[in-house]
């Protein structure tokens, strides 16, 4: 039987792949998980419809940050910061800080967490400064998240749209931050 994977499965194969598996495996495991559905001619049809859409919006997105990289070498920014022995900065001109200066639009933070946890463990995808203090003040923010999130917010404060923070432990986290849809990690808006 053909199935279309939903899902990576170990030792047969990734997204949108089209696998031929004993019919009681698809029956009893990868179609009630939902790991897989039916390779049949609609389904085929409308994987091959969404891979061309994904293909077109990576495109776009590709030409937008040629575009933005032609522009940012065409710049000279200035940043001044005191320095220590041997003229070294040791990590005092910070991503924030330039996210800032040129005026970005959205800040991407790779960390090693999914992004901010409610205290049930659950993702917080949109995020204000206001709800973010309302999570200062109930103790949901602490450890490790604090600096994450401080620095955000003074992006945001400073000029910049949205930061987002995502988990860099995942194959292609950036691209699932550009091209897909659905919320991945948390989004903090300056407004």
């Amino acid at each position: 039987m053909k199935v279309i994977l939903q899902e990576n499965v170990e030792n047969l194969g990734h997204i949108g792949d089209i696998v031929k598996v004993a019919p009681g495996y698809a029956r009893n495991f990868l179609l009630p998980k939902g790991l897989a559905i039916e390779a049949t001619e609609k389904n085929a049809k409308a994987l091959a419809h969404a891979k061309k859409h994904l293909e077109y919006k990576k495109n776009r997105v590709l030409e937008a940050a040629k575009q933005l990289g032609a522009k940012i070498e065409s710049l000279n920014l200035v940043l001044a910061h005191n320095s220590g022995a041997d003229d070294k900065l040791f990590g005092a001109v910070t991503n924030m800080e330039l996210a800032e200066v040129l005026k970005a639009e959205k800040l991407i933070m790779l960390t090693n967490t999914p992004g901010v946890l409610d205290k049930n463990g659950k993702l917080l995808t949109d995020l204000s400064a206001r709800e973010i203090d309302a999570l200062f003040d109930d103790g949901t923010l602490s450890g490790g998240m604090l600096p994450k999130i401080s620095s955000a917010l003074d992006a945001a404060k400073g000029g910049v749209h949205a930061v987002h923070i995502i988990d860099g432990r995942v194959p292609h986290a950036m691209l699932l931050e550009i091209l897909s849809d659905q919320p991945y990690g948390t989004m903090i808006r300056s407004h």
